[in-house]
């Protein structure tokens, strides 16, 4: 074989992905290659194994980015909150509450929601 099952793949993995080719051209284009109907199934599979995996890695990436967001959300309430008793405390004497539960609990979204998007 002259051709790298690894470099077929990627090339058309690009190409079904930006929407250039679907997979009845890609067998076409295997044929006219001179390689073999197993092969060309093999190649198939990978192509469409690649491509699941690219998706879900998209997936998980997005829902990784919506977790920071939600995380930070979150952080910024309990500053906000905190601030505000902090200056009502400060006009009127006494003591405050710090808000930690929701900061930490933010932080720790947002951490996740990082390892999450690898």
């Amino acid at each position: 074989m002259s051709f790298s099952r690894k470099e077929l793949v990627a090339s058309y993995v690009a190409k079904v992905g930006n929407g250039s080719l679907d997979y009845s051209q890609i067998a076409a284009e295997l044929k006219a290659k001179g390689i073999s109907q197993e092969e060309s199934t093999v190649l198939l599979r990978r192509i469409d194994r690649d491509l699941l995996r690219k998706a879900e890695m998209e997936k998980r990436r997005q829902s990784g980015k919506n977790m920071i967001w939600v995380g930070l959300g979150i952080t910024l309430i309990g500053v906000v909150y905190t601030l505000l008793s902090y200056l009502r405390v400060y006009e009127t004497g006494g003591s405050y509450l710090l808000f930690y539960g929701p900061i930490l609990a933010g932080i720790g979204i947002a951490v996740l929601g990082k390892m999450r998007m690898g």
